[in-house]
């Protein structure tokens, strides 16, 4: 399809004739139309389109949430990366792992963190809803999302109950068998 944009004459090609049938090849031109009258030149549409569908698949809840893992990694204990990693695995990649990161909405991480309160795991689905909202801002900054969805969920969470803590009332140490250590009494007197 030949046409006009800004001055310049362009060519547009929709396929070719074996794959591409007469009807189809219409309907493409109509939508080119379309868009030419709405200012909007067809053959960039085109080129935006391919691309949003290849980087949407790119760009995953899970495939982020793993760079993020490993750039954050190096500043982690080994035990806390895994811990983290385990979570996610656990209970966020297996429902919402595939989906694009720009497809979430704040009911969605509330219903992602519910059946975790639920067992009941208050304390682990407030951590999985921060490692979420740190993903979330991660993407952000890298371009990649437009807003925290599970930032937004925190206040509708069931609320943690912490209990009171005992005082340590005695600061000494106490052998757990006198193998190897003195007596309790021996170690006073000193």
């Amino acid at each position: 399809m030949r046409y006009e944009f800004g001055g310049k004459e362009k060519l547009l090609s929709f396929g070719r004739y074996p794959d591409l049938g007469l009807a189809d090849a219409r309907d493409y031109r109509q939508e080119a139309k379309q868009l030419l009258r709405k200012g909007i030149d067809p053959a960039l549409a085109r080129i935006k389109q391919r691309l949003e569908g290849s980087t949407a698949q790119t760009n995953t809840f899970e495939i982020i949430a793993r760079d993020w893992h490993a750039r954050n990694k190096p500043s982690w204990t080994e035990r806390h990366a895994a811990d983290v990693l385990v979570s996610l695995e656990r209970d966020v990649f297996p429902l919402v792992g595939a989906l694009p990161i720009t497809d979430f909405t704040p009911p969605m991480i509330l219903n992602l963190v519910r059946p975790i309160e639920a067992r009941p795991a208050i304390e682990t689905a407030r951590r999985v809803r921060q490692r979420m909202s740190a993903i979330f801002v991660y993407a952000i900054a890298s371009g990649l999302a437009q807003m925290d969805p599970a930032a937004i969920v925190q206040g509708a969470m069931a609320p943690l109950i912490k209990g009171r803590q005992p005082a340590v009332l005695d600061l000494r140490v106490r052998p757990k068998s006198l193998d190897g250590f003195t007596k309790l009494s021996d170690h006073q007197s000193n």
